[in-house]
């Protein structure tokens, strides 16, 4: 037997009788590890490994454990990071040196929602009064500066919906009901719908949809809406912008809101082809990517995470077909090439 043959049924005895690195996980289990691969200390998370721990990463990664039924370790921990970064005007910075940002406020008040912590041991801490009552008050004042509140609530755009979106949603989890011509709003969002019922772009109708839902309104026409929505479905199964581009996670994630919002979940024929391409977006680290070309980051991965959700389809992610490689061995191509090794140790024989 040549020199050649030798050496080559000697890697591969030391291939199929070493112990391989290679462990099968179901995604639900890799979304875990990406959790805990981004928990920096006792702290709090990270958005991604080039990262440093922020509020709004934590708030982030506490909502996607709070809808996968994750156990979060150092609860009590992170709370004293939510307090290292309230400031004294009763907001937060995305961390403990910055200045009080609404966008972080937001986040962080979201966060506290779902740690697991007794409420009633907090009485006497700065905290807790600010989430009770201080955080409306501020949250309001911000936001009608953001907004033009002030001005009589006109020329409404994408990033004031936005914030008018999030702000109510945030004041309605305190159990507050914000002081505001609610009225008025929905006649402007109202008219936003145009006469063959689009809207200029896919992110001003999710938006206006949204808002519209948390005021106990739907568009003039939501069958038009709900077909502008659609329409934005790519070849292969996700939502784009453009509507015959690429399909992108954001773009996916708005699409399926308003939908689920119209209560028109069930108008997306494709939904099985879009539960693929929102798992297809998982990458080797386990965390979910804006596209197949982008780098995965917590915020992403919560973005995939509410998708599947609001699609029924969490279950997907229980589907043992996942393969993590911790060597440059893979159960795939060990397998292709198992019938030649073994029709070679056969000829050794």
């Amino acid at each position: 037997m040549s020199r050649r043959v030798l050496l080559f049924v000697f890697l591969t005895e030391l291939i199929l009788f070493a112990p391989l690195e290679t462990s099968a996980r179901t995604q639900l289990e890799s979304i875990k590890n990406f959790l805990d691969d981004n928990h920096v200390g006792q702290d709090g998370f990270r958005n991604s490994s080039e990262e440093g721990v922020t509020v709004s990463a934590t708030a982030d990664a506490l909502q996607i454990a709070n809808v996968l039924s994750i156990n979060v370790n150092n609860t009590l921990d992170i709370l004293y990071y939510y307090q290292r970064s309230q400031n004294p005007d009763g907001g937060f910075g995305n961390t403990p040196d910055l200045s009080s940002d609404l966008n972080t406020t937001l986040a962080a008040v979201r966060g506290l929602g779902y740690l697991p912590v007794n409420w009633s041991q907090l009485h006497n801490w700065e905290i807790f009064e600010y989430y009770n009552s201080s955080v409306s008050k501020l949250l309001f004042e911000n936001v009608s500066k953001t907004t033009g509140y002030i001005e009589g609530m006109s020329h409404l755009n994408f990033q004031r919906i936005s914030l008018w979106l999030d702000y109510i949603s945030v004041a309605f989890s305190l159990g507050y009901t914000p002081t505001m011509d609610s009225e008025m709003m929905i006649q402007e969002l109202l008219a936003m719908q145009m006469s063959n019922g689009s809207y200029s772009s896919l992110k001003l109708a999710t938006n206006v949809i949204l808002l519209l839902n948390l005021l106990g309104q739907e568009p003039n026409d939501a069958d038009l809406a709900t077909k502008f929505i659609l329409a934005h479905v790519s070849e292969g199964g996700g939502f784009s912008y453009s509507g015959n581009g690429a399909g992108s996670l954001e773009a996916s994630y708005l699409g399926v809101s308003a939908l689920d919002a119209l209560g028109k979940i069930n108008s997306l024929e494709y939904k099985n082809a879009l539960t693929k391409f929102i798992l297809s977006l998982q990458k080797s680290n386990s965390g979910f990517a804006q596209n197949p070309t982008s780098l995965s980051t917590l915020h992403d991965t919560k973005l995939a995470v509410l998708t599947l959700f609001m699609l029924k389809e969490l279950d997907e992610l229980q589907a043992p077909d996942v393969l993590q490689t911790v060597g440059f061995v893979d159960y795939p191509w060990l397998f292709a090439i198992l019938p030649f090794v073994l029709l070679i140790r056969r000829r050794k024989l």
